[in-house]
């Protein structure tokens, strides 16, 4: 078991199981058994639909930025080009998979690996939130999710480019050098343009880090 575990493949084949296995009660069935699903089909097919000559007789959509119409963008697109048995379950299995595969992106950022933990969230992605159908709201939670891992990331990225300056090595005095005289505009006074010996900041750096 331990062998299997370290394998190269072994997650990527327990993360394509439990894909599988979440995907395949939409296989088997033509509605699924999701409390809004119907609602939200409906409102998909007309927003898809705005030259239908009688639906546009009641119905007109009036676009504005708002939360959670997310989905609504996606779904009127794509049933433009497939007929809503399959494009509303194609749109419910992604807001079935958006929190599982957002779980496992920002696990992947705060931890720097593909963890086992993070595939825990196949286990609840059939939960209370989604049999109710809030798609919207598992679509962005999903968002979410990633773009928090992404910030992560960008932010790991910032810090360890200034990694090196901090801290000072033990028994050394750090001391503050400013940037060359090139960087600074040309009202700054000479005597605080002192140049430090370079012409970037990698220059910058090492004079800040000099003891």
């Amino acid at each position: 078991m331990g062998a299997f575990v370290r394998s190269a493949w072994a997650w990527p084949a327990i993360a394509l199981l439990i894909l599988a296995v979440s995907l395949a009660p939409f296989l088997v069935v033509d509605v699924p058994a999701v409390l809004d699903y119907p609602n939200h089909l409906a409102r998909f097919y007309v927003l898809a639909h705005p030259d239908d000559p009688f639906l546009s007789k009641v119905y007109v959509a009036h676009w504005a930025i708002l939360p959670n119409v997310g989905m609504d963008v996606i779904g009127q697109a794509l049933l433009r080009v497939l007929p809503p048995s399959v494009g509303g379950r194609l749109l419910l299995a992604m807001s079935l998979l958006a929190p599982l595969a957002g779980v496992i992106l920002y696990a992947r950022a705060a931890f720097g690996r593909w963890t086992w933990w993070s595939l825990g969230a196949g286990a609840i992605a059939y939960n209370g939130i989604f049999i109710l159908g809030f798609m919207n709201f598992l679509l962005g939670l999903g968002v979410a999710l990633a773009g928090a891992g992404a910030w992560r990331v960008l932010r790991r990225r910032n810090r360890d480019v200034a990694a090196p300056c901090w801290p000072p090595r033990r028994g050394s005095r750090s001391r503050w050098a400013p940037p060359p005289r090139s960087m600074w505009s040309p009202t700054t006074p000479p005597s605080m343009a002192t140049s430090c010996g370079g012409a970037g900041p990698a220059s910058w750096c090492s004079g800040w880090c000099r003891s």
